[in-house]
């Protein structure tokens, strides 16, 4: 009907959501935080300088009833370009979210890590001297969170300064398989798979 209501919380900044669903007389929001954010950060002229700030994945738990919020650190680390099975369970209650991760001190990106939201366990996967990408979940079809699913990312072998694209099993999480590409792409943001 267009109205709009205000929920007060701690400042924080976000540029990408996990997932969001109704439970009850609530609403959950899952969503990538950091204390410190703005797009200034991603000027030509900043390409260079590693962006060292955490990012975690944090739960707001919004009572539609009294418009109380409720808020949990599922993850703390340097998480970005979160994605789920988006076909099975975006804007439902589900269990994996995937995204691209960072060991403290690395300037860009180098681990594909799996953060279980209902408990807080992740595992991660990662190759020396490679960037990875946004993880990309491409599920079998069948009504499972993980089933035979893989995630796809781009990466960059930054000693041999070559593009690929690495298949993680979601339920192993190991590589499946890394093809190696014949043009470079510089490392980038957003990624999707089309059948």
């Amino acid at each position: 009907d267009g109205r709009s209501r205000e929920f007060p919380v701690e400042r924080f900044f976000c540029y990408h959501g996990c997932n969001a669903y109704e439970h009850g007389d609530d609403l959950v929001l899952d969503l990538v935080t950091t204390s410190s954010g703005g797009y200034a950060a991603f000027t030509l002229d900043k390409l260079n300088i590693s962006w060292e700030t955490s990012s975690d994945i944090s739960r707001y738990i919004v009572s539609l009833k009294d418009g109380r919020v409720k808020s949990e650190v599922v993850y703390r680390g340097s998480a970005e370009f979160p994605r789920i099975n988006e076909r099975q369970f975006s804007g439902k209650k589900y269990q994996h979210v995937y995204v691209a991760d960072k060991d403290e001190g690395a300037t860009w990106f180098n681990q594909i890590r799996e953060v279980n939201v209902q408990n807080g366990d992740s595992r991660y996967w990662s190759r020396e001297n490679t960037i990875v990408g946004e993880p990309v979940f491409i599920e079998d079809g069948r009504a499972s969170d993980v089933g035979d699913a893989v995630l796809m990312s781009l990466i960059t072998d930054e000693a041999r300064a070559r593009s690929g694209l690495v298949l993680i099993s979601a339920s192993s999480f190991e590589a499946l398989a890394i093809i190696w590409l014949s043009c470079y792409f510089p490392p980038g943001l957003h990624a999707n798979f089309f059948r």
